[in-house]
């Protein structure tokens, strides 16, 4: 989770429009693996990929929503982005056929 969350910081951290402000996004970081210990034991390099995966996700999601809400009012933005994420989740979500 704490992997995930370095999206929105470095999302937040760019549109500040303050390059100090990027400083924080790299400090979360090195918590991270300073918390973590990972020269202690094994990494699980899927598992920081997906999280990493996500963290993009999640930052992609603020600029694009941010974007829809900035051309649409009301429900009209709503309406429009449903059917994507549905799709989109459709896409990575769908079961995949025997040995594939």
């Amino acid at each position: 989770m704490a992997v995930e969350f370095l999206g929105p910081l470095t999302v937040a951290a760019v549109r500040s429009h303050n390059k100090q402000a990027l400083l924080w996004p790299l400090l979360a970081l090195l918590g991270v693996v300073l918390l973590t210990e990972p020269w202690q034991g094994t990494i699980d390099p899927a598992g920081v990929r997906f999280a990493a995966g996500s963290a993009v996700g999640w930052g992609a999601y603020i600029e694009l929503t941010q974007r829809v809400g900035d051309r649409f009012t009301g429900i009209q933005g709503l309406a429009l982005t449903v059917p994507i994420a549905a799709v989109a989740t459709a896409v990575v979500a769908s079961p995949r056929p025997p040995g594939t």
